[in-house]
């Protein structure tokens, strides 16, 4: 007699569920030996120490600063020229000076020049440093005395008048003329022609400027001549009167 199985008995009909129920276990037993070898967690406990001292102090570094010394820088050389004595500086030269008419246009006054040079400081240049006062006269008779120094105007002779008046205009000259410094530093020099009147009183009066290569030159020029020390005035027939002069004056700058 020949059996069968049942078609609901067949285990080909299982085959997937059995495949599924394998795999469960298999993932079951994987993970209860990842279990078994993971060492416990055992968390780190801190505890905070008592008054603080766990904190660690920054160190303050102090700030500190040298002070450094600046060396000192070398005066510039035209301020020591500025320092230097005015003789060492510079160098006048007066010609002449001349009394002239009152009725003389510009074109006819005589050109004579005073000479104001300015070199640096050491230099021995050689100028004539006298200065000498003529007393020519243009066209008109000869006052009795001409204008004359107030200390020199007591001296008898007219020699020693005239010496005496060389020296106080020279001295005048010297302590006062100043290269204007705008016309210095652009290298400019050039002449000036300047007629002004010495009163009846014996002030200086009437400064006119008849030839200048810049208003500094002129402007120096007026001031010089209008610090002229006390004069006494020229006279004739016992009577005081003005007379006119003119000083040409060069501003030159040593090379």
């Amino acid at each position: 007699m020949k059996t069968e199985k049942a078609a609901g008995n067949s285990i080909e009909s299982r085959k997937s569920v059995m495949f599924y129920i394998g795999l469960s276990v298999a993932l079951a037993l994987a993970m209860m030996a990842f279990e078994y070898r993971t060492p416990k967690d055992h968390s780190l406990s801190f505890e905070k120490p008592a008054n603080n001292d766990w904190l660690i102090e920054e160190e303050v570094i102090p700030i500190t600063s040298r002070k450094m010394k600046v060396p000192e820088l070398p005066e510039p050389e035209r301020e020591k020229e500025n320092k230097a004595s005015l003789d060492q500086q510079m160098k006048i030269v007066v010609e002449k000076t001349k009394p002239i008419s009152s009725h003389l246009k510009p074109s006819e006054l005589p050109d004579i020049p005073i000479d104001f040079r300015y070199f640096d400081e050491g230099e021995d240049p050689d100028i004539d440093k006298d200065v000498d006062i003529s007393n020519d006269i243009w066209d008109e008779p000869i006052p009795g005395y001409l204008p004359s120094f107030c200390e020199c105007a007591q001296l008898e002779s007219e020699v020693e008048r005239e010496a005496c008046n060389t020296q106080y205009l020279n001295s005048h000259l010297r302590s006062n003329l100043r290269f204007p410094e705008k016309e210095k530093m652009a290298g400019r020099q050039g002449s000036v022609l300047a007629v002004y009147v010495i009163n009846t009183t014996g002030k200086v009066e009437n400064i006119q400027i008849i030839r200048s290569p810049s208003e500094g030159f002129s402007t120096e020029a007026k001031r010089v001549i209008q610090q002229m020390p006390c004069i006494v005035p020229a006279s004739q027939h016992n009577h005081n009167i003005a007379v006119k002069y003119s000083i040409p004056i060069n501003f030159v700058l040593n090379p």
